[in-house]
């Protein structure tokens, strides 16, 4: 079972690490548009955002802009979460994201994975080795997370195609209002994914991956989200 706190933990720090040694001004290749200024207070946001609806807090937190002070709150904010996350009941009722699980165990795997793909981020766009910043085990949460949460979550109906696709073992069927998941069968689906756990969590978020498409995969934005990219921060 992964300890989502001691995840964030490990993530946060070397995310923390990586983005003092190589400055506000580095691109992020696998963030569009984004410097490491903006990853860096992007994540600030969302541990802000995460540890607000812990608390019931109302208002959004804003982290500063200036460099230094907005390390100084990112800091102080991902401790008081660390805190929170470690500590929280996973069943107890809190605020999330509009359309997503309102749990503290909705955070909990949420902020872990999105500290984890950003420090990806970080390492990538300071250039250093990218293998080994996860085990198999939390890629595949990773992986599940995204199929049963955040793409039901996430994505209106409006915008699901009815389609058959296969990550791995797994058969996902959209009806268009709701997503099935299914031990893959010998039905052909439109398009398949397979690799790696790792290869495939980073595939389905954008990231520079070896995992291997074959069929229509242009079905695939069905069950990925793209890299953020610098107008993916809310307006002040």
């Amino acid at each position: 079972m992964i300890n989502y706190a001691s995840a964030l933990r490990a993530h946060t720090f070397a995310l923390r690490e990586a983005v003092t040694d190589i400055g506000p001004a580095m691109p992020v290749t696998t963030c569009p548009g984004w410097t490491v200024h903006e990853l860096t207070e992007h994540i600030a946001l969302g541990h802000g955002m995460a540890l607000a609806g812990l608390r019931g807090d109302a208002e959004i937190r804003w982290p500063p802009s200036p460099w230094n002070d907005l390390l100084i709150w990112w800091n102080a904010q991902s401790e008081a979460l660390i805190e929170h996350i470690a500590a929280d009941d996973p069943e107890r009722t809190c605020t999330t994201l509009p359309g997503a699980p309102q749990t503290v165990g909705f955070w909990q795997r949420r902020i872990a994975h999105e500290t984890a793909m950003h420090h990806f981020d970080a390492v990538v766009a300071a250039h250093r080795v990218i293998d080994g910043l996860w085990d198999a085990e939390f890629a595949e949460d990773g992986i599940d997370e995204m199929l049963t949460v955040l793409v039901t979550s996430l994505r209106p109906p409006e915008q699901r195609t009815p389609v058959l696709l296969a990550v791995r073992d797994t058969m996902i069927r959209w009806s268009g209002d709701d997503i099935e998941l299914e031990t893959r069968s010998d039905q052909q689906p439109d398009a398949t994914l397979d690799g790696s756990a790792d290869a495939i969590y980073r595939a389905l978020w954008g990231r520079p991956s070896d995992a291997v498409w074959t069929g229509d995969t242009n079905l695939f934005t069905q069950i990925t989200v793209g890299p953020v990219s610098g107008a993916a921060l809310p307006a002040r």
